[in-house]
Formats: C-alpha cells, structure tokens, sequence
C-alpha cells in the first residue's frame, strides 16, 4: 500500500509543479484523461472469512 501512496503522490505533485510554473491551466484532465468525481457507494474492506 505504502508504494501505490508513493507513486500517486508524485503523479500529483508533477500535475500541481506543471500547473504552478508553467501556469497551464487546471482542466479537469490529467495526462489527456478527464478527471470526473467519483459518485456513489465507498468501497469497504471485505469481512474477514470465520
């Protein structure tokens, strides 16, 4: 988990670095795909089998 954290936080920290100095518009996309919000249920840690 501790590596998936790592790797999105650097995706996200070269989108806000793009963003702030080449003062490129925030669109709503990253990397050409639409950023859409998530609407729906929250996913939820599976029970553990007894």
């Amino acid at each position: 988990m501790r590596v998936v954290h790592a790797l999105v936080a650097k995706e996200l920290a070269q989108a806000v670095y793009i963003v702030l100095k080449e003062g490129v518009e925030f669109n709503q996309q990253f990397k050409g795909t639409p950023l859409e919000a998530e609407t729906g249920v929250v996913p939820r840690r599976a029970s553990p089998s007894v």
